[in-house]
């Protein structure tokens, strides 16, 4: 074998090791934006944080790459119990990447799913948001307008069963999946969560679709405000050297 031969063999079979490297998917979970656990196979976790006084539990699983039905943050449970005599914040996400179902380019159908358990069950000083992300991009805790689809902010009550749906056109592979909770824990009050996050192949007539701005109309709109402005000051200048 020529030498030639033998170093294009070479990257050939490094480039594929690379790409299996970095195809490695990853679950993490992230509490009042810290991080405080990930792995690098998706799998059972649980997560506690406990301060004096306080606890949280959080657990997750993922079934990235997705298939054959469908991709999923499924089974993602929240435990809380407050036992200071104050409110009590958290912010948890969870998020995982290399979801590669439905395939590249097709549609899909997005549910975002949280149950809700409050003890004692006339907790009305507590509260709870649940918003889920697909992001395209395919970045841990990726989330934002511009930068992923999201089928909206849930408020769920006590005892409820709160569920969002949505299609996405055309879904890019591989994508990332983050589920975000935005929490308020009353004084001596218990909450436990369980959210699911699903995508599955094909759209769902009756559903709305989520939209996902293009990059490049993002950055327009963000450069074109500049020059816009330095127009309109030459055009005044202009003005008053005539006047």
């Amino acid at each position: 074998m020529s030498r030639f031969k033998l170093l294009h063999a070479i990257i050939a079979v490094a480039m594929l090791v690379m790409a299996t490297a970095q195809a490695q998917a990853t679950l993490a979970i992230r509490i009042n934006g810290t991080q405080v656990n990930s792995i690098a196979t998706p799998m059972n976790q649980l997560v506690p944080l406990v301060g004096t006084g306080t606890g949280i539990a959080v657990s997750a699983t993922s079934s990235s790459p997705g298939g054959p039905i469908s991709s999923n943050i499924t089974t993602t449970d929240v435990n809380l119990q407050n036992l200071t005599n104050g409110t009590l914040n958290y912010t948890v996400e969870v998020t995982s990447d290399f979801f590669t179902f439905p395939p590249n380019g097709s549609g899909a159908s997005v549910l975002s799913r949280i149950t809700t358990l409050a003890d004692p069950p006339n907790d009305t000083g507590s509260t709870i948001s649940f918003q889920s992300w697909i992001s395209p991009a395919n970045t841990l805790y990726g989330q934002g307008i511009g930068f992923a689809y999201t089928t909206g902010v849930q408020n769920p009550g006590l005892f409820d069963i709160n569920s969002a749906f949505g299609n996405i056109a055309s879904l890019s592979t591989p994508f990332s999946l983050t589920e975000v909770f935005t929490i308020s824990v009353g004084a001596g009050k218990e909450w436990h969560l369980q959210a699911k996050t699903s995508i599955t192949s094909g759209t769902t007539p009756g559903r709305p679709f989520l939209e996902l701005p293009e990059p490049m109309s993002l950055l327009s709109a963000a450069t074109g405000l500049p020059v816009m402005l330095l127009w309109l000051r030459r055009r005044n200048r202009a003005e008053a050297i005539a006047a």
